[in-house]
């Protein structure tokens, strides 16, 4: 039994080393300020009127030491990216305002982004945008694929993720009625 551990953890290692450091580095998120910091997680709108999501795109700063960047460089620094978001549920895309010479394709429910020269070798937190949704119904707006060109021009996957959820209005009502039912359950059952 020990020799098939062994085994998976050799496969697992071996896979690993072919996994490129660049996928882990880079984040693309909301900052609701608006001032590139990544507040972590998948940010919870309330329903409502339409909302400005600030999107960008970090990886870890570390600085090209040797060669050029964008060219042969060995630093995290960012050359370009493929990025497409998705509503789902009843989230609508109203409207994309891009940034220096992003290239996008926006519809109703899906928005790609695809940068090069915006870019340029840049790091540390860089605002890709602004996209105005319809937040009048519940569900999330995903990052569903994405591709970095790093330093050395080499692409590198970026992971997918939830950036924001807005819940179904009335949702939350629901919820509190539950627990408010709940607790007088509770003590009318303790009396």
């Amino acid at each position: 039994m020990s020799s098939v551990r062994v085994l998976i953890a050799i496969v697992l290692v071996g896979f690993a080393s072919f996994v490129p450091a660049a996928s882990a580095q880079v984040r693309v998120f909301h900052s609701p300020a608006n001032d590139g910091v990544d507040p972590g997680g998948t940010q919870v709108i309330e329903p409502g009127d339409p909302v400005t999501l600030h999107l960008y795109i970090e990886n870890d700063g570390i600085p090209t030491a040797t060669g050029t960047v964008c060219e042969d460089g060995d630093g995290n620094e960012l050359c370009g990216y493929d990025l497409t978001f998705e509503a789902l549920g009843g989230i609508q895309f109203d409207v994309y305002s891009e940034v220096a010479d992003t290239r996008q394709s926006l519809t109703a429910t899906r928005l790609r982004l695809n940068a090069v020269e915006a870019v340029g070798g840049a790091s540390g937190a860089i605002h890709i945008g602004d996209l105005t949704i319809d937040a009048s119904v519940g569900t999330t707006v995903d990052l569903v694929s994405g591709q970095v060109l790093d330093a050395s021009l080499n692409l590198a996957p970026v992971a997918p993720r939830s950036l924001v959820f807005v819940p179904e209005p009335g949702a939350l009502v629901g919820l509190a009625g539950g627990l408010l039912l709940l607790v007088l359950l509770k003590r009318s059952s303790s009396e």
